[in-house]
């Protein structure tokens, strides 16, 4: 990493002092999508590891993950700063380096992220695999400019996310804002006041009104320009000068930073289950003062959680019996690291798992039916 990387990265991840910090491993490798004619896939990997440095080994543990589409002749370096903090909290990161030439297909940029996504997964069963183990079937879709829009359109293809977010996104050919009609899942979209290469009233507002996820959220951040959602790169650089827009009142720092603060939370509730994202997110929301904001989720319910469903169990690691208490109605499925269900109950306090094999497992709990609080539990 460049030196502004590096500060960036320390700087962010200081933010939040109750997230566990793990060096950052790097892998590069190629993935072959046999069902489009072996098509090659590049991918560079970010990850929770043992040691810092390149093809490390991975640190104990499952971990949800992200793949993140880059920008019109940008590279995964542009986006060290927000690959790199993930990493530490304990998110696989996993770059799309495809599409990069003067005339990129939208289309298979969109399906490469749906392949890196299940291939991902995938790679939790493979022995072979330097992730074997390790990864979570809970994963989030993302992007920047051509990246977010190809993120929009990849739901054309597959809602298979388990929540996305954009930065900047731009629309897409085949059209992302048609597209939006297929994303259901919930949707975090950032845009920039002082963007002239991808403005909000004609991407990301319009995608934002398509979209058909009941909990979206559309953070306008005033000052903020279409290339420091990343970091400094040539080609963004003269597409904002001969656009109008160069030397935005916002530096790319605070942008960044900006960003984290909504997105930490975010991830941690969908893809980690933490039960205080929901309400550190909400206050992020009602107190950001310089962002334009819109949502369809009303406060106390845009993320669902524990303490708003009056739901609780324990122990957690389990060896036989765990008890769920809560109010009428409670249903609670269990999911292996494949997201096969496992186990489905209702209205029971007492859930007996001793015949589960030992490992890590996903629980889902609602109030009459599954819908969306999510733990991981250890079965011992």
């Amino acid at each position: 990493m460049n030196k502004l990387c590096t500060l960036l990265v320390f700087c962010i991840a200081s933010t939040v002092a109750s997230a566990q910090s793990y060096p950052i491993g790097t892998l590069t490798t190629t993935y072959t999508d046999a069902s489009r004619s072996n098509r090659s896939v590049p991918v560079e990997i970010h990850y929770p590891a043992v040691a810092a440095g390149a093809s490390t080994n991975v640190a104990n543990g499952a971990f949800p993950f992200v793949v993140f589409g880059h920008g019109f002749q940008m590279t995964a370096p542009a986006y060290y700063p927000f690959a790199d903090s993930l990493a530490q909290r304990g998110y696989i990161v996993a770059f799309a380096n495809t599409e990069n030439s003067f005339s990129p297909s939208h289309a298979d940029f969109a399906k490469d992220l749906l392949f890196i996504y299940s291939t991902l997964i995938a790679e939790n069963g493979n022995s072979s695999s330097p992730f074997s183990g390790h990864v979570l079937p809970r994963g989030a879709i993302g992007g920047h400019s051509m990246g977010g829009g190809a993120t929009v359109l990849s739901a054309q293809y597959g809602d298979s996310a388990t929540c996305y977010f954009t930065f900047a996104e731009a629309t897409t050919n085949p059209s992302s804002i048609t597209a939006a009609q297929y994303l259901t899942k919930p949707y975090l979209s950032f845009a920039g006041s002082y963007d002239c290469i991808a403005p909000y009233s004609t991407n990301q507002l319009p995608t934002y009104n398509a979209a058909a996820s009941s909990c979206k959220w559309l953070i306008e951040i005033t000052g903020a320009s279409h290339c420091n959602f990343g970091l400094s790169n040539a080609q963004c650089s003269i597409g904002e000068t001969f656009s109008g827009c160069s030397n935005p009142p916002l530096n790319q720092s605070a942008q960044i930073s900006t960003v984290l603060t909504y997105l930490y939370p975010y991830l941690d509730h969908y893809l980690m289950g933490d039960t205080a994202a929901q309400s550190e997110f909400q206050n992020v929301y009602d107190t950001d003062n310089n962002s334009n904001k819109m949502s369809t989720c009303a406060v106390h319910t845009g993320i669902p959680s524990l303490a708003v469903q009056k739901i609780d169990f324990y122990p957690n690691p389990v060896r036989s019996i765990i008890h769920v208490d809560g109010e009428p109605g409670v249903v609670v499925q269990i999911s292996d690291m494949y997201g096969h269900t496992v186990r489905y109950w209702t209205s029971e306090r007492t859930i007996d798992l001793s015949a589960i094999a030992p490992g890590v497992y996903i629980m889902q709990v609602g109030q009459q039916r599954v819908d969306g609080y999510i733990v991981k539990i250890i079965k011992e």
